[in-house]
């Protein structure tokens, strides 16, 4: 695990969606990317931050985000009630991006059609 990888905006966004949404297809969904857009980012995040799994995913993302360090993981026996109370506090923000993307698809189809 390479905790000195650099992930850019959006990448740090997808790892954090991949990280704590058990569907793929939701997470697609969540991000308003289809699914194959969806697995290109996640094999280029792997790679940057060598990771195979998706709990390696979780965990790097604890230890990146919070500060957590990697000894301290095994005592974490409340983390489905952190992984809901960070997904409601940034669903607000992923509505708003979905709404202004919902927009900007809306005026490319009058563009299209007219």
């Amino acid at each position: 695990m390479n905790l000195e990888a650099k992930l850019s905006k959006r990448e740090a966004e997808v790892a954090e969606i991949l990280a704590f949404t058990m569907d793929r297809s939701a997470a697609a969904d969540k991000l308003c990317i289809s699914e194959g857009t969806l697995s290109a980012h996640s094999y280029r995040i792997y790679e940057k931050l060598q990771i195979n799994t998706k709990a390696e995913l979780v965990i790097w993302w604890f230890m990146k985000k919070l500060g957590v360090k990697k000894e301290q993981i095994p005592y974490f026996k409340l983390v489905p009630v952190l992984i809901v109370c960070f997904g409601i506090l940034s669903e607000k923000e992923m509505i708003c991006r979905r709404r202004l993307r919902a927009d900007r698809m809306a005026r490319v189809e009058i563009k299209i059609t007219a």
